[in-house]
């Protein structure tokens, strides 16, 4: 039975204290496979009864809402972890700290390459590139974060390359595009601070900052996908294509221009042969589109001035 998989990136925030063993920052050094190795070791000791189900381990507002749309929508949630991988929310974990931001329990790096090694150890969690072979059929929605997305670029590079079909059935929800996947552009939704002043954004229940420009975008890609019949693809286009028509609120800066430049402007773009002369007015608001300034008396007298000299008036 086909699904859609929402991947969404762990959080700092656990809802399970975390054992100081489970600090990454014990193992992190320049030595990635010491690190790994111990952290395999530390994650067998865990107890099962310290496991939480790794879909209930994470907190936070976005993490939150985004689990409430998996929950709505019958997506299947899954965590791209920065201590074990792709895991699937139903993989039970212990509380743990570690992440691909530049903090004390950052993984060791670089951070693709930790994401290779955990992803092919003994740890539970894979990589997208294995899960896709398995679960072609299915769809896979990623709202990650410019930290995550560069953890999994090669991930994603070898499951776009490897699949031809994976374009069709991945959306990657991100504020960037890294220079290594532009070529499979179509598969991103662009996110920019249009997002925010996007009318419908203010529906998805998520402050309209930074921080949740990815997770608000995700909402919106769901709602407007049909999920009984996913087309990735025109989905992400209109969404695309709305996020771009968001007028911006910045106020473009106008060059000042002298008399002889406005008395040309008139004649050479408003005066045109065998077409009546708009009126003032259509003319001061199409010299200041064309990112001109003037204050608007002394151009109604040049315009004036140039209309009588041409027995218009």
């Amino acid at each position: 039975m086909t699904k859609i998989h929402l991947l969404v990136p762990c959080t700092a925030r656990k809802s399970q204290s975390t054992h100081p063993t489970m600090d990454m920052c014990q193992y992190n050094n320049n030595d990635l496979d010491y690190a790994l190795r111990q952290w395999e070791h530390i994650f067998e000791k865990s107890e099962s009864d310290e496991r939480v189900l790794a879909q209930d381990l994470y907190v936070g507002q976005a993490y939150s809402k985004l689990k409430q749309l998996a929950h709505r929508d019958n997506l299947a949630l899954d965590i791209l972890s920065a201590g074990y991988g792709l895991i699937s929310g139903t993989e039970r974990l212990p509380s743990y700290n570690a992440t691909f931001a530049s903090n004390i329990n950052h993984v060791p790096r670089p951070n693709h390459e930790w994401w290779s090694s955990v992803t092919h150890s003994k740890l539970p969690g894979r990589s997208l590139e294995d899960v896709f072979e398995e679960n072609q059929q299915d769809f896979y929605i990623l709202a990650v974060s410019n930290a995550y997305l560069g953890a999994i670029e090669y991930d994603l590079l070898n499951t776009l390359e490897r699949f031809m079909d994976a374009r069709n059935r991945i959306a990657i929800i991100s504020t960037s595009i890294p220079k290594k996947l532009q070529q499979f552009g179509q598969c991103f939704v662009q996110c920019s601070r249009n997002v925010l002043k996007y009318a419908p954004s203010a529906s998805v229940g998520l402050s309209l900052t930074d921080r949740n420009i990815t997770a608000i975008a995700t909402h919106l890609f769901v709602e407007k996908l049909e999920l009984t019949k996913p087309d990735f693809n025109a989905t992400i286009r209109g969404l695309n294509k709305e996020f771009s028509l968001v007028r911006s609120n910045t106020i473009e800066k106008r060059t000042k221009r002298s008399d002889e430049f406005i008395i040309s402007y008139i004649e050479d773009k408003l005066f045109k042969q065998g077409k009546a002369p708009p009126s003032i007015n259509s003319a001061f608001k199409q010299y200041k589109t064309d990112g001109h300034a003037c204050q608007d008396k002394r151009f109604a007298t040049l315009y004036k001035r140039i209309k009588s000299q041409k027995g218009l008036s």
